[in-house]
């Protein structure tokens, strides 16, 4: 009887150790798991952080000035072009979660500018300056209301007056839309 006890505790006592070790060793392997998704979301923060939103704006707000002087030569071919890279920079900015003094600029550009750039392309495919005026002027509003949902009420962007470079030709020799 005495033996076949010392063989139960036994039998417990290796039960017990190797489920010890086993608990030791998921306990260091998550440890690691969760230094490197610290250090992953370290690199997100930063990154995030490192985009210098301002200069994203200027570059979408050359791309409209332009897009605004294709169109009113009725440029079709440049006016699609810088649709596309105004599109194309936005989409960038959404892709990088920007975050600006507590606002989620990437998820009010999704929802408010992005869905702008698809109504005027399809303003577009009327080959109608009226109707290019009127989705540029609502893309242009979408960009304003934007700025005011982001806590920048004073950032207002209006009809350009004058192309931002006055070296590029926006006219096009064939006709238009």
């Amino acid at each position: 009887m005495k033996s076949s006890l010392l063989i139960v505790l036994a039998l417990v006592a290796a039960f017990v150790g190797f489920n010890f070790v086993t608990v030791v060793n998921l306990k260091s392997k998550i440890s690691d798991t969760t230094s490197q998704l610290d250090s992953a979301l370290y690199r997100v923060q930063e990154l995030e952080r490192s985009y210098e939103l301002a200069e994203g704006m200027h570059y979408l707000q050359i791309y409209m000035n332009k897009l605004w002087f294709a169109g009113i030569e009725e440029n079709e071919e440049l006016t699609n072009f810088y649709l596309h890279e105004l599109e194309e920079f936005m989409e960038d900015i959404v892709s990088r979660n920007v975050v600006s003094r507590g606002k989620n600029v990437s998820e009010l550009m999704q929802s408010m500018a992005l869905p702008q750039i698809e109504l005027l392309e399809n303003q577009l495919e009327k080959k109608d300056k009226i109707a290019f005026v009127l989705g540029y002027r609502g893309l242009m509003n979408s960009c304003n209301s934007c700025h005011i949902a982001a806590g920048r009420p004073y950032l207002v962007i209006d009809l350009p007056k004058s192309p931002v470079l006055d070296n590029q030709v926006f006219s096009k020799s064939d006709g238009g839309f």
